[in-house]
């Protein structure tokens, strides 16, 4: 008879793996499982390229964050300063949101 136990879902959530440099050798992602407990989940981030292929390879669902509008950008700054009692200027709104950096939720 196994021992029974309460198996609560369990989530470990990996940041940026694309910044692990290649010089430690561990960017070749030995260190992480390839079968996990069917309780466990791990989220892993990075931006497109090598890291990104090395996951699809290990067969991972693969989710790409769409990029914002301009306008959702502009609703995002507006509403973040306004909860701290600020504003910026329109123009600089314009200038803030129009940074192609700012299209990406990362």
């Amino acid at each position: 008879m196994s021992p029974t136990y309460n198996a609560q879902k369990v989530f470990v959530i990996l940041d940026a793996i694309n910044q692990i440099q290649e010089a430690d050798d561990a960017h070749r992602l030995l260190w992480l499982p390839s079968k996990l407990p069917a309780n466990v989940h791990i989220i892993v981030s990075t931006t497109p390229g090598d890291m990104a292929e090395r996951m699809t390879k290990r067969g991972w669902t693969r989710l790409v964050m769409p990029t914002t509008s301009v306008e959702d950008r502009r609703q995002l700054v507006e509403r973040y300063l306004l909860r701290f009692g600020k504003h910026l200027e329109g123009e600089r709104v314009t200038k803030l949101v129009s940074l192609p950096q700012c299209s990406n939720p990362k």
